[in-house]
């Protein structure tokens, strides 16, 4: 059974491509950050990128595995390949790269040069992808007046989104429309915005148009964010400390794990907070908490069936010291008798 679920949750892009509104729109890449969607391709395009996510999370977890029966490192591979295709956003394979490395660091054998070598071939892969996406699928990338360490540390920084966020709240000019609008957002996460027109942007989404000075509306891409900010914006002055409290309660949630999956995603879950905003991952965030609820039920489970077995448990019957027989003393005294005697 379990075999039958890895399966699904590996091929369920491509599934889900089969019964996509248009399916001819993914023989193209970036097809998430196109801004030409319909409502209802736009809203199927969610999923697609929820199930990619979590098939590349699979795919990655069973690659860094050292025994992998009956999956072909090929098959992966391509699999791989396709969920980064299908998904069209950089931060797959930051994900796929950070997956590995962390279940590899897991490994005894991980030390040394073997450690340093794989982490820095998965530096260079993850750095040399990401440039490549922002020359290739951004067209203000392609402009040559542009200043290129400044789009660079514009795009991997989060400081200036910090202080976006403060300024935002010292001149009382708020970024969201309202306080705690990333809650409604995610709670509103499901419904299709062609059945609720004025349903939530993402808050990634509020900081862009914040920052171009235009009106809420998807653009096609979004400035990256970060929970400290995010936490400032949906708080106010209260999320300075609300931002890095939640990561310090995530970090010992994490620690408190006794199963090693949830341990290795709170890695991953805490990570991602600092560089991007919840809804660039947020399956890999739904599959941890599932993943609490689960084991906090297995917890349960296990300490009632405890409680049950030591009451079932009967005491020892208490040791019954018989009197010794009287002919085994006299036959022990004699042969001790006549043992001195003889001495």
């Amino acid at each position: 059974v379990a075999k039958a679920i890895v399966g699904v949750l590996l091929i369920l892009p491509c599934l889900l491509v089969c019964l996509a509104p248009t399916p001819e729109l993914y023989l193209h890449y970036a097809v998430a950050i196109s801004p030409n969607l319909a409502p209802d391709e736009q809203f199927f395009e969610q999923f697609v990128i929820v199930s990619s996510m979590v098939s590349a999370l699979t795919a990655t977890f069973i690659l860094a595995q050292r025994s992998r029966p009956k999956w072909p490192t090929s098959s992966l591979v391509l699999l791989l390949f396709v969920d980064t295709w299908l998904n069209g956003k950089r931060n797959i394979v930051i994900l796929i790269g950070l997956t590995y490395l962390i279940n590899r660091f897991q490994s005894p054998s991980f030390r040394g040069r073997i450690a340093l070598g794989r982490i820095l071939l998965v530096l260079l892969f993850t750095s040399s992808f990401s440039t490549l996406y922002q020359f290739t699928q951004r067209e203000y990338y392609q402009d040559e007046s542009v200043d290129r360490y400044d789009d660079f540390r514009f795009d991997f920084g989060r400081d200036h989104t910090l202080r976006t966020n403060i300024y935002a709240l010292l001149y009382n000019r708020p970024i969201l429309p309202s306080p705690l609008q990333s809650l409604k957002f995610y709670a509103a996460y499901l419904i299709p915005r062609s059945v609720w027109p004025d349903k939530p942007y993402a808050y990634a989404t509020y900081f862009t148009c914040y920052v171009y000075l235009m009106p809420a509306k998807w653009i096609g891409f979004s400035l990256t964010t970060t929970v400290l900010g995010e936490a400032i914006d949906n708080c106010g002055w209260a999320g300075m400390l609300i931002g890095p409290l939640l990561v310090a309660v995530l970090c010992q949630i994490g620690a408190r794990a006794r199963l090693s999956l949830r341990r290795f995603l709170t890695v991953i879950v805490v990570n991602a907070l600092l560089v991007v905003e919840l809804a660039a991952f947020l399956p890999v965030a739904i599959l941890w908490v599932l993943l609490l609820i689960w084991e906090y039920w297995l917890r349960r489970r296990l300490s009632g069936n405890q409680l049950v077995d030591r009451s079932l448990v009967r005491a020892p019957a208490p040791v019954r010291c018989l009197p010794p027989d009287r002919t085994s003393l006299d036959r022990t005294s004699s042969s001790v008798a006549h043992e001195h005697q003889t001495h």
